[in-house]
């Protein structure tokens, strides 16, 4: 009878050690994810779901001059942005902001081609991180003094460079030069993506390469760039959903005024009227929106980024190369 009485009592001990370990672990996991998902509940849903409600909105001052009044008004703000995207000479300036109106013309072939750089020197970021990934001569270092343009200040950075052109070289900052700056800023963080991809392969790959005589060429093509392909994709899928947020660090370098030296592009140019703007519409002739409006640009965008960054991404897993 007693020993039966102890088996019971040790049973119903283990079984509650086992429920304090469940229910730790629970904890554990809530604690682990509850700031993941508050970031994500306040930063990505409310955000965007009160940039989905402003968009079709307007704000005025009460007429008793106490307080804001809003109220709907279906979609005269995409109407406005439409305006001002394709009409800009209706809503600024021509004698002051001639600039400005010229500037919005070429917002779009600007913001493409800065996007189409950036996808241009893609091979160069793989390739020389394969470079880096085969432990070539003063690999390390290059790994090194390559990410460093990503630790120093974009301050510093954006004034060695104009000293460099303007002072050593004496040469105007141009289009091409922005496309460089560019360029310089994100190899180094390539590089350091697709490299830490790289050394993910299992090492017994490129040496089984080896033994059967393959060139580090076709190493390279055959080997490695399907088995980092799924970062590959990651990279381009993301810079495609970034195309029209990408300033291209026209603020750094000038700050407001970039639309007077002729670089424009649509973040910028959302980001410039966002900071001189208000909820009410503005009186300053070169803040042609306010926030509503801002918010139906925004969410113009991105109704059209999003199918085609679904679409691109579908095609690059499709037919694109595969470890088998």
């Amino acid at each position: 009878m007693d020993s039966n009485v102890n088996v019971e009592i040790n049973l119903s001990s283990k079984q509650d050690k086992v429920l304090k370990r469940e229910t730790k672990r629970k904890i554990f996991f809530a604690c682990a994810v509850a700031f993941p998902l508050f970031h994500f509940a306040l930063f990505y849903v409310y955000v965007n779901f009160e940039m989905i409600m402003m968009s079709f909105k307007s704000y005025e001052v009460a007429t008793n001059g106490i307080g804001i009044v809003e109220k709907w008004v279906g979609f005269d703000n995409f109407r406005h942005v439409f305006d001002v995207l394709f009409h800009p000479e209706n809503h600024y300036n021509p004698l002051v902001y001639a600039n400005m109106v010229k500037a919005i013309k070429n917002m779009f072939p600007q913001t493409f081609a800065f996007f189409g750089m950036t996808m241009l020197f893609l091979p160069c970021g793989i390739l020389f991180a394969f470079y880096v990934y085969k432990n070539y001569p003063l690999a390390g270092l290059f790994r090194v003094v390559l990410y460093l343009p990503n630790i120093v200040s974009s301050i510093v950075m954006t004034m060695m460079f104009n000293l460099i052109f303007s002072e050593i070289f004496h040469i105007q900052m141009g289009f091409i030069h922005l496309v460089l700056y560019n360029f310089i800023m994100g190899f180094g963080l390539n590089v350091v993506m697709y490299t830490s991809a790289m050394c993910g392969i299992d090492t017994s790959i490129p040496e089984s390469c080896e033994l059967d005589g393959a060139s580090t060429i076709k190493e390279f093509w055959f080997v490695t760039i399907p088995m980092i392909f799924p970062t590959i994709v990651t990279f381009l899928v993301m810079s495609l959903a970034g195309i029209f947020g990408q300033s291209a660090h026209l603020f750094t370098f000038y700050g407001e005024t970039a639309a007077d030296e002729g670089f424009l592009t649509i973040g910028y140019f959302m980001y410039i009227n966002q900071i001189k703007s208000d909820i009410i519409k503005p009186n300053e002739h070169f803040v042609s929106m306010s926030y509503p409006q801002l918010s139906s640009m925004g969410l113009m965008f991105t109704l059209i980024v999003v199918p085609l960054t679904l679409t691109a991404r579908r095609l690059l897993e499709k037919y694109g190369p595969s470890e088998n």
